[in-house]
């Protein structure tokens, strides 16, 4: 993952949100999501940048345990019919 799909997918994400407000970005600390055209582009859409504590990986196993159980229990259960 580099710079430009970071940055191509929050302008995706904007604009099909129609730029919500009160947006905070949360991140590791991943060479793309430190770049000064992430940080400007983020500062143009004004959302404040949120990133893990350097060092440690367990910032987001929370969340991310749940989506592993969501996609258990929910997703792989389920034979969907279309995206929607």
């Amino acid at each position: 993952m580099d710079k430009s799909l970071v940055i191509s997918t929050l302008d995706k994400a904007m604009l099909r949100q129609e730029n919500p407000a009160n947006v905070i970005l949360h991140t590791d600390r991943g060479s793309q999501y430190l770049s000064t055209e992430y940080i400007v582009k983020t500062d143009a859409y004004q959302c404040p940048r949120s990133y893990s504590a350097k060092g440690n990986p367990y910032d987001n196993a929370v969340i991310e345990s749940f989506h592993a159980i969501l996609k258990k229990e929910e997703v792989y259960r389920k034979a969907y019919m279309n995206f929607d």
